[in-house]
């Protein structure tokens, strides 16, 4: 992965998981400080950042899709496969009910929703980061002096 495409991932990921992470505890850990508050005041503020961030991530792993997992899977390559087929495995749930949660219209559908889009995207979010921590210990491993750059 050139280095444009990783730093676009990677940035992306972290602002979505970073905002998500951020609401899920202003959601379910949080109280308001007004108790005649429904919702923490930071809430709105989470959730427009992770909406908005949330597509600029989708078109990054489209473009990571595009040209680094297809073009690795097309040619062979098995450094990180498992990892890297169990993040598109795990892409679609995520992305789909981010979507789904945002039009659901009763409770009990955005409850689902929620609870999907939450897991989905804690196991993507782990996932990602061994998928990297791998990819960097083979490239170590690869080349031990330190002029080859690693992704």
């Amino acid at each position: 992965m050139n280095r444009r495409l990783a730093w676009s991932v990677h940035t992306t990921s972290l602002l979505v998981a970073g905002s998500g992470i951020a609401l899920a505890w202003c959601v379910y850990l949080r109280t308001p400080a007004d108790p005649e508050a429904l919702v923490d005041p930071l809430q709105g503020l989470l959730q427009h950042a992770h909406v908005l961030a949330a597509p600029l991530s989708t078109l990054a792993l489209g473009a990571a899709w595009a040209m680094h997992a297809w073009p690795k899977w097309r040619g062979g390559e098995r450094q990180a496969r498992a990892s890297g087929l169990t993040l598109i495995g795990l892409s679609l749930p995520m992305i789909l009910s981010g979507y789904l949660l945002q039009i659901a219209s009763s409770l009990e559908a955005r409850a689902a929703w929620s609870l999907v889009h939450t897991w989905g995207s804690l196991a993507w979010t782990a996932v990602a980061l061994l998928h990297v921590a791998r990819a960097r210990r083979w490239f170590a491993r690869a080349a031990p002096d330190s002029t080859v750059e690693t992704p």
